[in-house]
């Protein structure tokens, strides 16, 4: 169920032999002038390394250290010292500035470690990972760490980001449902479509995604072995800063997040069934009319008396758009027309590239409707989609 994580490690210890990049201050080569340069971390021998970040990437995480004050030392009166900063000037002199109103966001500052659950223990992140195997991806992460020379107890680190997930197997492709996708609304968050691939709805501290997974691993890697010819939808709910995971699932840390672990499996099917599952049969078909109609209404404006030809020169554009391309279209011609006069076939070439811009242009994000799944509404899609996400979730 748990895919990706971001998490800020709190207890960390790292190893001078830690094979960190630390990268140094941005330079203005006109000017020779750096800037922003911080104490970034204190290794095992005491020694503070400074630059404006380091970071580690593994086939498996990606760890990014920023600034943070948390491990320097109090001045003789024990008030916190903040760090330093450093300018440098063209002639290579340099000035230290104690900035005292420098501050680092909670959300970026510190250690923090991105990884997918699933891919520490294969290859993709396809598999639904059980609870045990979860708890053994993690081990396995914290000793990966330590190889590493980075000493930290993975339970105690504090959660930033959790993406959850269910795949269903779908009667017909991904395209097939994109219809009833767009007619789709959630409570303050924003709709954004990507034509048959995927759809999200977002706000700033919360994605809904769902999505054709087989594609997106392919586009991903296409050399990926994938043992299936099934059609996957994904649908992820992703927790995208600390304060909304805490204000979500009421869990700081890993290992509360494991010890109240059924509390995220209810609140990832409530949270997909109260947003994406919450239309009855009547509310989908009542949906798909009102989004016909607008259609309809739609083309009348734009083509007056023509509208309900040129609604049907949408639709068969619609096909072209999802199959093929201008290029092919006229390629068609060129084999079609074949016994006409050159002046004929590039006449109909330039009536073709005119009508080709033009209903590409009032399309939109209109989606095509006549491919496989055509027999069916977009209330028994829905239905279809319905139970089968619940049945996954029980």
């Amino acid at each position: 169920m748990i895919d990706t994580v971001r998490l800020n490690l709190v207890d960390c210890e790292i190893k001078r032999s830690c094979p960190l990049h630390v990268q140094p201050a941005i330079i203005d080569y006109s000017t020779g002038t750096s800037f922003e340069e911080s104490d970034l971390f204190r290794d095992n021998t005491g020694r503070i390394i400074r630059g404006v970040k380091a970071y580690l990437n593994d086939d498996k995480f990606n760890l990014t250290i920023n600034p943070s004050f948390e491990f320097i030392q109090n001045d003789d009166n024990h008030n916190k010292i903040k760090p330093k900063r450093f300018h440098r000037t063209s002639v290579g002199e340099q000035s230290e500035i104690w900035d005292y109103n420098y501050e680092v966001e909670d959300e970026v500052k510190g250690i923090y470690l991105s990884c997918s659950l699933p891919r520490l223990l294969s290859d993709t992140n396809l598999k639904t990972l059980s609870y045990d195997e979860q708890k053994t991806a993690l081990n396995n992460l914290q000793e990966r760490l330590k190889q590493y020379g980075i000493k930290t107890n993975i339970y105690n680190a504090n959660l930033s980001r959790l993406d959850t997930f269910t795949n269903i197997t779908t009667e017909f492709p991904f395209y097939s449902y994109a219809d009833l996708f767009s007619l789709m609304e959630c409570s303050r968050m924003k709709a954004v479509g990507w034509g048959d691939e995927s759809f999200l709805w977002k706000n700033g501290n919360q994605e809904l995604m769902i999505y054709d997974k087989i594609k997106e691993m392919k586009q991903k890697k296409p050399d990926v072995k994938i043992r299936t010819d099934r059609n996957i939808m994904r649908f992820e709910n992703r927790l995208l800063k600390k304060r909304k995971i805490e204000s979500s699932i009421k869990f700081k840390t890993v290992g509360e997040l494991y010890k109240n672990y059924d509390d995220l499996k209810h609140f990832h099917k409530s949270e997909i069934g109260n947003k994406i599952f919450k239309y009855s049969f009547s509310d989908i078909e009542g949906l798909t009319k009102d989004k016909l109609e607008s259609q309809f209404v739609f083309c009348k404006k734009q083509f007056g008396n023509k509208w309900l030809d040129s609604f049907f020169k949408m639709e068969g554009m619609k096909v072209l758009l999802k199959t093929g391309d201008q290029d092919f279209l006229f390629r068609i011609v060129d084999i079609l027309d074949s016994d006409k006069k050159d002046f004929t076939i590039r006449k109909k070439k330039s009536r073709l590239r005119k009508l080709y811009s033009e209903m590409k242009f009032y399309i939109g994000m209109f989606e095509n409707k006549f491919k496989e799944g055509r027999f069916k509404t977009n209330a028994e899609l829905y239905n279809e989609l319905k139970e089968k996400f619940y049945k996954q979730v029980a």
